[in-house]
C-alpha cells in the first residue's frame, strides 16, 4: 500500500465519520461539480526552459452545514490538470524520445465561511488541508537509422504529500438552492523537495440537498 493510499484512506475515514454527522444535525447540505483551468508551476519544476501554462481541471464538492448558514465544513476531490515535458536526443543513427505526461490529483477537507448561500449573491472564502499525489508516466521510444529498428518503452512514477488551499469566490443563485459559482484558488505542495503553488480558476455548479 503506497503512502498516498493510506493517506486517501485515513481522509476518507474522516470523511465518511464527519460529514453523516454533519448532515443528520443540519438540513442544508449540497453537492458541487464543475471545472476549470489550473496554472501549473510543476511546468516550471520540471523544465527549467517551460514557463507555466494553463490545464484543464475539475472539481467535486460535498459540503455540509456547521453551526449556521455561514459555516460548512466540506470534502473535495480536485483533478488539477495534465501536461506533457518532451525531450528528443540524437547519437548517431540513434533518435531517442522521451515523453513525460504529469497528472495531479487531490482529496481535501475543509472549511467555507460565507455570506448568505441562499441570497441572489453571495461571497465565500475556504480553505483546508488534504493529500496530494502526482503521476508521472513515462514514454521511451528510441529508433536507429542502422536497422530500421524501433524500441518502446514505457513506466510510471508517484510521488504524495501533504497539501495547502484557500479559495475566494462568487456565488450566483438563478434558481431556488442552485447556484453558479466562480472560484479563484491556490494549491500548494511540494515535489521532487521543491515547493509549488499552483493557481487555478473553477466555474461550478451547486446544489443543495
Amino acid at each position: 500500500m503506497t503512502l498516498f493510499t493510506k493517506r486517501f484512506y485515513i481522509f476518507t475515514l474522516i470523511l465518511g465519520t464527519l460529514t453523516p454527522v454533519s448532515y443528520a444535525k443540519n438540513e442544508l447540505n449540497y453537492v458541487e461539480v464543475g471545472g476549470g483551468a489550473t496554472i501549473m508551476a510543476l511546468m516550471e519544476n520540471v523544465s527549467p526552459e517551460a514557463s507555466a501554462s494553463a490545464a484543464p481541471s475539475i472539481r467535486l464538492v460535498v459540503g455540509g452545514e456547521l453551526e449556521s448558514k455561514n459555516l460548512w465544513f466540506e470534502t473535495m476531490y480536485q483533478f488539477n490538470g495534465q501536461f506533457e515535458d518532451t525531450t528528443t536526443d540524437v547519437q548517431g543513427t540513434q533518435t531517442t524520445k522521451q515523453i513525460d505526461t504529469y497528472q495531479n490529483h487531490s482529496v481535501a477537507i475543509g472549511i467555507k465561511a460565507t455570506t448568505n448561500p441562499l441570497e441572489k449573491l453571495s461571497a465565500y472564502m475556504r480553505t483546508g488541508l488534504g493529500a496530494n499525489l502526482v503521476t508521472k508516466d513515462i514514454s521511451i521510444t528510441t529508433s536507429d537509422t542502422s536497422d530500421n529498428s524501433i524500441v518502446k518503452t514505457n513506466d510510471s512514477e508517484k510521488e504524495s504529500g501533504n497539501l495547502l488551499y484557500f479559495a475566494i469566490g462568487a456565488a450566483f443563485s438563478f434558481q431556488h438552492k442552485t447556484s453558479i459559482n466562480l472560484d479563484l484558488s491556490t494549491t500548494s505542495f511540494k515535489y521532487d523537495g521543491k515547493d509549488v503553488n499552483d493557481t487555478a480558476v473553477f466555474l461550478t455548479y451547486k446544489s443543495f440537498l
